[in-house]
């Protein structure tokens, strides 16, 4: 592939198939090899006079560099000069990339060893040839230089196998230039040699560089040179063939395994690199059967040493002596050891070289074992440590192989092929494998104990049962992988009191939390945090993919939950806001904690109380942070705490107000909670002592109100009223106070009263209102003029919320009367406001309303939003989701009539009935693309459904929105194919039917007054 410049050796041009052309040129040399260094980014003017006049620039440098830019373009191509606003810059294409040094870089980062051998070939000589002495020259020659290190390196390393000897001498002529103390290069040398068949040679090398180091640095040879040292030590004596020498690991057993090929290639590479090798994860994860595989998979000669039941020194050493066959242990003091010969000194002594030493089961004994570890590696630097434990060793060099959890479809497959084995041969239900799979939280022990329990248990009865207790995964026998509350319970015993007791607090979090909130627990700290996280107890939340798959969140939530709460956290926080550590217990863990603390009845409620003070301390921070327009920060918090604190609802603190804010939220992110209506009746009962209780009371009213639970809503507006006249509220909560007590004759009034208000916070939310109830009254001109007073004032308040749902607002307004093009403009910055917040649902709600309104402005734009929103909403059926299948519908009308009634049954059954304002919109909507679509027949019938059904609802409160009727009676005149100056069409015309759907617009024609249009639609 040739590139359109080279740089690595004299400058030379490639313009279409001709041969390179060199630059002979000086100031053009330069200006060339700047952009290059710059490249993919411009280089503004500024710049390339610096460049290419470093002493003395010219008069009129920017006539001097456009120049300098055209000379240039004819030499290259006018097409390869990109000008932007920040100055110029090359452009390659897809079979020539700008310069050799960038394809040099690209194979370099990205390529292959084989690639990296022949990048080497594209140096032609020294780069910046020809170029004057400077900074620019300096800079592609260190550029360059580095490029070429790493290639070389990668060359040597694809070359090794093939030619080994050759590769030692080029390393070797290569390290005395750069000299005696580059450990990377010395340990290619010795591999090199080892690979050569000269061990020898490679032990000379690693003396020389021990030698070096120690004379000008004091120091000794780092991991790689050590590897490659003990690597030669094997090399230059062979192990024993015969196995018999000790005790082996046994064998893995027969049935199916689930290949973890990461973990064991992991494995692979941690050897061949460090001396210690620590396989660590919690009780039951599979950490001996993953060694048991490698080491069968691999034949790695090897000593197993059991320490499963070792509880001291004593107990390790004796565990060492039987892992040692009598015929290989030393006789030291005239027969065999003493119970005080030390387990390194045995090993040290009696293995052979270059087997790997296997300690299985090291948590009972962290401290003996890493003592036994260094001891061993101090004497022997040809022999290796594989550990499997649940508490890292105390050794600072040693590698770490963390092993999670299964994957869903890993855990899926294992359990299944457990259950065949079991003898079970009917179907199960994949909803309930992976319902038990999630509540396991992938533990390979706990799905096996599972599989076992079907042999007398149903799927769903086993489920049910792991709900109160985790004492049902136990099979018959005494082995300490028998029971999986055993296995919990052995890492219970390894904590302290003081660990168990912060355990205990971690366990009412119900999925993630943040390290600031479980430090708010007073019997937690950042030490005992540690100590968990070291014992495999507790993890760090995962990372994109593996939190969406394995979120802890409580049962029930999950299953309503959509995407977008997920998305919000997995995209992190918004631009300015840190990035928090989140940790999280796995399910069986919490369980199993929470049925200890529940054996004490003191320490229960004490964890209670503490949980209750927390959860009352986040309500209040959030309120601050939302009065004072600090969104961002308070849908961070509520997102990350809200499940945390809607877990008390089913405690004692069932009732409290308090949490009443937090419902509200959930409700509007995920569209619920099952616990709402019974709090807000409970609240409504109370007396609103305090400020918590009076913003409780007004969540509560809302809620009540909103459900049509009409005696309980009164009964709320009551308390509300009492306790406005003892506790006055004030601002925001002052206004929604005022609205929820307010008769409704005086709703206007106060409304207008606060739209004065000097608070620009209670302007932006009162005009909000003003705009919504004027949009639905069909008086867009009104709605429109609110709806800018509210974008100002939030403006002016800094109110990014508000900010957001005015411009929304705005955009909607427009988009009932047609105005697509400004209502995309107001979309835009209202969808771009809400990301901004973190608020990633109603960023998805306002762009499926923007690609409503770019149906008929820009398609392919609609569409592109369309798919991202559908696949970021997941299975949430919120109602912009029925909006969204409908616009759907719109841009395939023309096209694909059959797709687009698929989608309008889509839209129809998230929107339900015609029972309200945007159910009654998608309704007519789909009649008038039913008639687009050619089912003329099945337009008119849902026509005469839709009539009647607002007939029969003419008294209904909830249907107020008019211009949402003035659709339905556009759709009606379009399915019956009615004539303009009809007075469905007049009506339609006089209350301003909604427009945001191009296959709804009527042709000019009379119109009628709004009190007629009504009654001819309703009455």
């Amino acid at each position: 592939m040739t590139a359109l410049v080279g740089v690595l050796g004299p400058t030379e041009v490639c313009a279409g198939d001709a041969d390179a052309i060199p630059v002979t040129a000086r100031r053009l040399r330069t200006l060339i090899t700047s952009l290059v260094l710059a490249h993919p980014y411009p280089v503004g003017i500024e710049a390339i006079v610096s460049d290419v006049w470093p002493d003395a620039p010219p008069q009129q440098p920017t006539g001097a560099v456009h120049t300098l830019i055209s000379r240039l373009r004819a030499l290259v191509g006018s097409e390869r000069v990109d000008s932007t606003p920040g100055g110029y810059r090359l452009i390659g294409t897809e079979g020539t990339p700008v310069s050799d040094l960038a394809t040099a870089e690209a194979i370099a980062r990205d390529g292959t060893d084989a690639d990296a051998t022949g990048a080497l070939d594209l140096w032609r000589g020294q780069p910046g040839t020809g170029l004057p002495p400077g900074d620019l020259r300096d800079r592609l020659t260190i550029r360059a230089d580095r490029c070429r290190g790493v290639l070389r390196e990668r060359s040597w390393n694809h070359r090794l196998v093939a030619e080994p000897n050759r590769v030692a001498a080029e390393v070797a002529a290569h390290r005395e230039a750069r000299g005696p103390l580059d450990e990377q290069l010395a340990a290619l040398e010795m591999r090199a040699h080892v690979a050569a068949g000269n061990p020898n040679r490679a032990l000379t090398v690693f003396a020389r560089l021990r030698a070096a180091l120690a004379d000008e640095l004091g120091a000794d040879p780092g991991p790689e040179a050590v590897a490659a040292h003990a690597a030669a030590l094997r090399a230059q004596t062979p192990v024993a063939a015969d196995p018999g020498f000790a005790t082996q690991m046994p064998a893995p057993p027969r049935n199916s395994f689930v290949a973890r090929v990461d973990i064991l290639a992991d494995m692979r590479r941690a050897l061949a690199d460090s001396g210690v090798v620590c396989v660590l994860g919690e009780g039951g994860i599979g950490k001996t059967r993953l060694v048991a595989e490698f080491i069968a998979a691999q034949s790695v000669p090897h000593i197993y040493v059991d320490l499963t039941t070792a509880r001291g020194v004593e107990d390790v050493t004796a565990a060492v002596t039987a892992a040692l066959r009598p015929t290989t242990v030393p006789d030291l003091a005239g027969g065999t050891p003493g119970p005080m010969q030390r387990p390194g000194q045995l090993l040290t002594q009696s293995a052979p070289r270059g087997v790997v030493i296997v300690l299985d089961a090291c948590e009972q004994v962290v401290d003996s074992a890493s003592e036994l570890a260094t001891e061993v590696l101090a004497r022997r630097h040809d022999l290796q440590i594989l550990a499997t434990t649940r508490v890292p060793l105390d050794l600072v060099d040693q590698h770490v192989i963390d092993v999670g959890p299964l994957s869903e479809a890993d855990a899926a497959q294992l359990f299944s092929d457990r259950v065949r084995a079991a003898g079970r041969r009917d179907s199960i239900a994949a909803h309930e494998v992976d319902e038990l799979c999630r509540r396991l939280d992938g533990s390979p022990l706990a799905l096996e104990l599972a599989a076992a329990q079907l042999r007398h248990l149903t799927l769903g009865d086993l489920n049910e049962r792991l709900a109160s207790t985790l004492s049902v995964l136990s099979v018959r026998g005494d082995g300490r992988h028998s029971s999986l509350t055993n296995v919990l319970a052995s890492s219970w015993e390894l904590l302290a009191s003081d660990a168990r007791l912060a355990l205990a607090a971690l366990a009412r979090f119900p999925g993630e939390f943040r390290l600031a909130d479980a430090l708010a627990f007073p019997m937690v700290t950042l030490d005992n945090v540690a100590i968990l996280r070291a014992h495999s107890l507790l993890r760090v939340a995962e990372d994109q993919q593996g939190r969406a798959q394995r979120r802890g969140i409580s049962e029930g939530r999950a299953q309503r939950r959509g995407g977008f709460e997920g998305q919000a956290q997995r995209r992190g926080v918004s631009e300015g806001r840190a990035q928090h550590t989140c940790y999280r217990l796995s399910d069986t863990v919490r369980d199993f904690v929470r049925e200890r603390t529940r054996e004490q009845p003191n320490l229960e409620e004490c964890l209670v109380a503490a949980h209750h003070r927390w959860a009352r301390t986040q309500v209040d921070a959030a309120l601050t942070d939302l009065r004072a327009g600090r969104v961002a920060d308070a849908a961070d918090r509520l997102d990350h705490s809200s499940d945390a604190i809607l877990s008390l609802l089913d405690g004692s603190a069932s009732q409290d107000p308090a949490l009443l804010p937090v419902v509200s939220w959930r409700t509007m992110r995920t569209g619920g909670h099952d616990a709402t209506l019974r709090l807000c009746r409970a609240v409504a009962r109370q007396p609103a002592e305090s400020d918590r209780d009076v913003a409780g009371l007004l969540c509560a009213t809302i809620h009540l109100t909103i459900a049509g639970q009409f005696r309980d809503a009164a009964r709320a507006r009551l308390r509300l009223r009492e306790a406005m006249s003892v506790r006055p509220l004030s601002g925001i909560d002052g206004l929604i106070g005022d609205l929820l007590v307010a008769r409704p004759a005086t709703v206007a009034r106060t409304l207008a009263t606060a739209a004065r208000s000097a608070d620009a916070g209670v302007v932006a939310a009162a005009e909000l209102v003003r705009a919504e109830l004027a949009e639905r009254a069909a008086a867009p001109r009104f709605a429109h003029r609110c709806a800018l007073r509210a974008s100002v004032a939030a403006d002016v308040a800094m109110h990014p919320w508000f900010a957001a749902n005015a411009r929304s607002r705005l955009g909607r307004i427009c988009s009932q009367v047609g105005d697509h093009e400004a209502a995309i403009v107001h979309f835009e910055r209202s969808a771009t406001t809400f990301d901004d917040i973190g608020l990633a649902q109603d960023a998805c709600r306002v762009r499926i309303y923007q690609a409503g309104a770019s149906v008929s402005v820009d398609p392919r734009r609609a569409e592109d939003l369309l798919a991202s929103c559908l696949r970021a909403a997941g299975t949430t059926a919120r109602p912009f989701i029925a909006t969204a299948h409908m616009t759907r519908a719109q841009l395939l009308v023309d096209d694909d009539p059959a797709l687009a009634v698929t989608a309008i049954a889509d839209a129809l059954r998230i929107a339900g009935p015609p029972a309200d304002g945007h159910s009654v919109h998608m309704h007519a909507v789909a009649v008038a693309l039913l008639d687009a679509a050619g089912q003329s027949t099945h337009a008119r019938l849902a026509a005469d459904d839709l009539e009647a059904a607002l007939t029969q609802r003419r008294l209904d409160p909830a249907l107020t929105d008019l211009p949402a009727l003035g659709a339905a009676a556009a759709a009606v005149v379009k399915a019956r194919g009615l004539r303009d100056d009809d007075p469905y069409a007049a009506a339609a015309r006089a209350i301003h039917y909604r427009r945001d759907f191009p296959v709804m617009h009527l042709a000019a024609g009379p119109s009628m007054s709004r009190e007629r249009a009504v009654a001819q639609l309703i009455g």
